[in-house]
């Protein structure tokens, strides 16, 4: 049994959420209010490269952030040695915007063979200690996907792809598209908190619109949906206004 201290240089850089590929207007901060939270991202996936010499060379990494501050990081090794490890890590933001540094410490244990061709020979476990210091990077201003009228029929039709009305409550209570849930840009706060179990059920999609090209509810909700690590997101900019226009069937009190 032989004990080994790996120490490992990562950079991690997490692609996130921020821009989207409608007009990005500023908020009128005297009309309402939204949270922005410290972290806009709870999970990330990488990988780690070195080589041969520690027991968890090349491996995939999974991570969670338990606070914004804080994460477990679980390490699956696929280099010249299988070996799983784990780790808690305490991140320290810089000055610079997205940039932070972090470090943590955990364990790990490996496996090697030393079986010949023929399948003797046996086998040696590696377990011990690791160590974790590197930099975090979090890429602005990802790109939300738009969709058109033409593709809203097909949207609609998969229950996996959840509409959200970001209009006022009256509003939506006159009018919405099928199946659409009120998430109110104005009281985007009361309105998450009800509907965010719902939302945060894995697989699915939001589609975010509001009342027309000119409205700008729908960028600004499906921002602050990104920012709380949801998604996949799509923007519908025609909104209620074109959907009517064309005919298509409506839910409420039209």
């Amino acid at each position: 049994m032989k004990s080994l201290l790996v120490t490992s240089m990562m950079i991690t850089a997490v692609l996130s959420c921020g821009r989207l590929m409608a007009q990005d207007p500023e908020p009128d901060p005297t009309t309402y209010t939204m949270s922005q939270p410290a972290r806009d991202y709870r999970m990330a996936i990488g990988i780690r490269l070195s080589n041969s010499m520690p027991t968890l060379n090349n491996a995939i990494t999974g991570k969670y952030f338990i606070t914004d501050r804080s994460a477990v990081e679980g390490i699956v090794s696929f280099g010249s040695r299988f070996g799983i490890g784990a780790l808690l890590e305490v991140y320290k933001p810089f000055s610079a915007q997205g940039l932070s540094w972090f470090y943590g410490a955990g364990a790990y244990v490996g496996f090697e063979s030393n079986a010949d061709k023929n399948g003797s020979g046996g086998g040696k476990t590696f377990v011990g200690p690791t160590g974790i210091l590197g930099l975090d990077y979090k890429f602005a201003n990802a790109p939300i996907n738009l969709v058109t009228l033409d593709e809203m029929d097909a949207l609609l039709g998969r229950a996996e792809v959840i509409p959200l009305d970001a209009r006022p409550r009256d509003f939506y209570d006159l009018g919405h598209l099928p199946r659409a849930l009120n998430l109110s840009r104005e009281q985007f706060g009361p309105d998450f908190a009800v509907l965010e179990p719902v939302l945060r059920k894995p697989g699915q999609t939001l589609l975010v619109y509001c009342s027309d090209a000119s409205c700008e509810d729908s960028v600004l909700v499906a921002r602050e949906l990104q920012k709380r690590g949801m998604g996949p997101l799509l923007i519908y900019p025609g909104g209620f206004a074109e959907w009517e226009s064309a005919g298509k069937s409506v839910e409420g009190s039209l």
